[in-house]
């Protein structure tokens, strides 16, 4: 008999079930299930956005619309386009048919880009908090109607008299940072006569804003070709319920004539120069004095309220046609009281100035080219009052155009100037001088003590002594100056 030989064949099948099944790696599925999160996370807070902003924008009293948005969610990072502003209340009475056509139109700005740094958490509890914000380029319209409002003043206006202001509310109106550049300014006044229409360029810088345990910091720059050259503005500011402290230092230069009248004018001014500059370092305190005031108060400024405070000048520079019309070295000057447009100071220090005087040949002084405008009230402004203006080391040039041969002085002085007073329906009140100082080339020392009445006209009633003076370079002119001699013997 032959052996049988007994083959077993294992089947693919048999195989298959004792091989282990690979699973799919742990980390896929943990990140198929992150993704979705976010997916659905980002869309979520696309829609919850729009509404979010909204109410922001409504507690500032504008509207906020956009073209475009993308949102990042890990960064919190929102980034708009074609982002508008307009003033809410102006718009919806527009589209309710009921805005007066002289009024100024309800747009304040037009945005091309904008870059918002968000709170997600606020975010996803249906709030707005804007942590840092970045603007590039855009336009803003500042308007005034025919009636003399501009768009503006109706949402600031409502800052003012809102019984819980934003800057109040910790964490609704603070910013860590916002910067804007290339940003267009469109100014349309039709109030003046002709109108104005122009348009500059603006850089802007802020950082910590609507804090009240740290002070605000900007940088301001302004270019707008045939007006100014370059304004350029940069300090410190902190504003609390009741007082604020201010470090600020401005530099304009090319600063055209029509552009400086327009401003000049309100305050009581003129000039006759083409091209001004200026330079400021200054700190200005100030504190409110109401017997509802408090550190913690959210009130606002009452027409009760006292204020005080004081203007710390370290420098200051006057130019007109390149030409220097005022240097202030220091300058102190205590505000004692502010109350429905009654100002009072206390005793006035200035020290290290240098003053250009000229009087025009219609009789008019002015600091240089610039000129006083007659029966003109600066605004805000019913009654000034100085306790005294106290001056060391001034340097004071004089320039007679209204004589003949012209008169120019020029002359050191210290001395102080006591009671000044000045109100808008009787002008400036009688003071008293006590003068003393040196006129090279004209008298070795003089002084002057006595009275000055402004009104009508500016009169001298003073006792003049001179010491060493040049009788040969005073006397062509003393007619025309009108100075009579009690002794020719000078």
């Amino acid at each position: 008999m032959s052996d049988l030989v007994h083959i077993e064949f294992e089947t693919h099948g048999s195989a298959r079930k004792r091989r282990k099944r690979r699973k799919p790696f742990p980390w896929m599925r943990i990140g198929l299930l992150a993704l979705l999160v976010v997916v659905v996370a980002r869309w979520s807070l696309s829609l919850w956005f729009p509404p979010a902003l909204d109410r922001w924008g409504a507690r500032y009293g504008v509207s906020l619309a956009y073209d475009s948005m993308d949102l990042s969610l890990l960064g919190g990072q929102v980034t708009l386009r074609g982002l508008r502003i307009d003033d809410r209340a102006a718009q919806h009475a527009a589209l309710a048919g009921e805005s007066d056509p002289s009024a100024p139109a309800s747009r304040l700005a037009s945005l091309d880009y904008a870059v918002l740094d968000v709170s997600i958490g606020k975010l996803l509890r249906g709030h707005l908090r804007v942590r840092r914000a970045e603007v590039d380029g855009g336009r803003v319209h500042w308007e005034r109607g025919a009636d003399g409002t501009w768009n503006w003043e109706p949402w600031v206006q409502r800052w003012r008299t809102d019984e819980a202001p934003w800057w109040t509310s910790t964490g609704q109106g603070q910013w860590n940072t916002l910067r804007v550049q290339d940003l267009t300014v469109l100014v349309r006044d039709e109030a003046q006569s002709p109108v104005l229409e122009t348009q500059g360029e603006l850089d802007l810088s802020l950082s910590d804003l609507g804090y009240t345990d740290r002070p605000l910091q900007f940088e301001v720059g302004v270019r707008a070709p045939g007006w100014v050259q370059g304004f350029h503005a940069s300090g410190t500011s902190q504003v609390q319920s009741t007082g604020w402290n201010t470090r600020l230092q401005v530099d304009v230069y090319g600063l055209q004539r029509d552009l400086a009248r327009r401003l000049l004018e309100p305050l009581g001014w003129t000039t006759t120069a083409t091209d001004h500059g200026l330079r400021l370092s200054a700190q200005l305190q100030g504190q409110r004095q109401g017997s509802s005031a408090s550190a913690d108060s959210n009130e606002v400024e009452s027409a009760a309220d006292s204020w005080q405070g004081q203007l710390q000048v370290d420098s200051l520079a006057l130019q007109c046609d390149h030409t220097s019309a005022l240097i202030v070295d220091s300058l102190r000057a205590p505000l004692e009281s502010w109350q429905d447009g009654a100002w009072r100071f206390g005793t006035v220090q200035v020290s290290g100035a240098r003053v250009n005087l000229q009087r025009s040949a219609d009789g008019i002084v002015g600091l240089g080219p610039l000129q006083p405008l007659a029966k003109r009230t600066p605004p805000n402004v019913q009654a000034w009052r100085c306790a005294a203006l106290e001056a060391n080391d001034l340097q004071v040039a004089w320039q007679d155009n209204a004589v003949t041969p012209h008169v120019r002085l020029e002359t050191s002085m210290s001395g102080n100037l006591r009671s000044l007073h000045w109100q808008a329906d009787r002008g400036w009140q009688p003071m008293q001088v006590d003068l003393r100082g040196e006129a090279p080339d004209w008298v070795a020392r003089w002084e002057a003590a006595g009275e000055i009445t402004p009104q009508p006209s500016w009169a001298w009633s003073c006792d003049w002594n001179l010491e060493g003076a040049n009788g040969l370079a005073l006397e062509p002119y003393a007619a025309a100056l009108g100075w009579e001699w009690a002794d020719q013997d000078i």
